[in-house]
């Protein structure tokens, strides 16, 4: 055991920076001989081991002892010297830190004592053992840290079996909501023509009924002027007799001709109209003669218009 020290420190220093270990040492060396009476008991009941290790400890307080008596003889023979004011400083300094290395030792004696005191023996045998041992602890941990990882790998293996099915799941019903909006796209590009031809349609609808408002109009004014309401009036200087009813209204051609298309329209599986005696005879013969309405063919009382497309 060495302890170096300061030029400006004596040796009365440095026994006082000791005064802890050695206290300490005192206390266990009468513990010693207060417990080798029982140690000589016991000695026939010991291991080799336990033997090396006992004689090992107490060469170290003998070492120890020795030590301490050194010191104490260096000290009593030395000079005492004035203690000038850097001894003191050093001093002063000196005692903080033993103070410090006080607390230190008595925290690692604390955890000493908690945990037991292990000392390592230098015997082979001993030390090929406590390596077994520790090997053989140290596998079965191994074994067991390795059979937790394979239940953690068997695991994580049934969940990714699980995710690849959803996965799969997810592209079959991705490819039918693509197959579904395909099919959407394409209908309502289709819409979108049909929508078109509508609109043409509806065009060519209001065309028409614009052509066929005009076209009725000029036909109207046409036939009022051309062929006016049967009276004697409008029938002086015609050639013939020609008789008319004083009892009877007759209709204009304007009107038995309305009356003709409204029926066919309204009444396309039907468009026949009974002739009565309002229509004037020389007008429904003008009628069947150009062509322009015709006679049902089991009753000559109905005409209809002759359908020109």
């Amino acid at each position: 055991m060495s302890v170096s020290t300061s030029n400006n420190l004596s040796v009365k220093d440095v026994r006082r920076s000791l005064s802890f270990e050695e206290s300490s040492a005192v206390s266990e060396d009468g513990n010693n001989n207060k417990s080798s009476e029982q140690v000589d008991e016991m000695s026939a009941e010991q291991t080799p081991t336990e033997t090396q290790l006992r004689n090992d400890c107490e060469n170290i307080w003998k070492e120890l002892n020795n030590t301490h008596a050194r010191l104490d003889a260096r000290s009593t023979n030395s000079n005492t010297t004035y203690m000038g004011e850097e001894e003191f400083d050093a001093y002063k300094v000196l005692e903080r830190v033993l103070k410090v290395k006080e607390k230190k030792l008595q925290t690692e004696l604390i955890a000493v004592e908690n945990q037991g005191l292990q000392v390592t023996s230098t015997d082979p045998n001993y030390t090929d053992a406590h390596l077994k041992s520790e090997l053989l602890t140290s596998i079965q941990q191994l074994e067991e840290t390795l059979q937790i990882i394979k239940g953690q790998r068997k695991q994580v293996e049934d969940d990714l079996k699980r995710e690849e099915e959803l996965l799969q799941q997810h592209q079959e019903v991705q490819k039918s909501l693509q197959i579904k909006i395909n099919s959407l796209e394409q209908e309502k590009e289709n819409v979108q023509g049909v929508t078109s031809q509508v609109k043409e349609l509806e065009r060519k609808k209001k065309s028409a009924d614009a052509y066929l408002v005009e076209i009725t109009k000029k036909l109207g004014s046409f036939l009022a002027e051309n062929f006016p309401l049967p009276s004697p009036d409008n029938l002086k200087g015609s050639k013939g007799k020609v008789h008319l009813n004083p009892n009877v209204r007759y209709i204009s051609m304007q009107k038995l001709t309305e009356d003709l298309m409204n029926i066919s329209y309204v009444r396309p599986h039907d468009p026949y109209i009974r002739i009565k005696e309002s229509h004037w005879p020389p007008y429904i013969e003008l009628l069947l003669r150009c062509g322009i309405a015709k006679r049902h063919p089991q009753d000559c009382n109905l005409i209809r218009l002759v359908a020109f497309n």
